[in-house]
């Protein structure tokens, strides 16, 4: 997932347990912009 903290871009991995019916987060951090296309959607080739 990507969201936005005022004007800091963050990405979320997560995950879904179905048995326990629960989404883990995994990590959170803030994407290197050099990797990144401008809204930090994909990353650059």
């Amino acid at each position: 997932m990507r969201g936005w903290r005022d004007d800091r871009p963050l990405h979320v991995v997560a995950t879904y347990n179905a048995q326990g019916d629960e989404e883990i987060v995994v990590t959170v951090y803030e994407p290197y912009p050099a990797l990144w296309e401008d809204e930090f959607t994909s990353r650059k080739r």
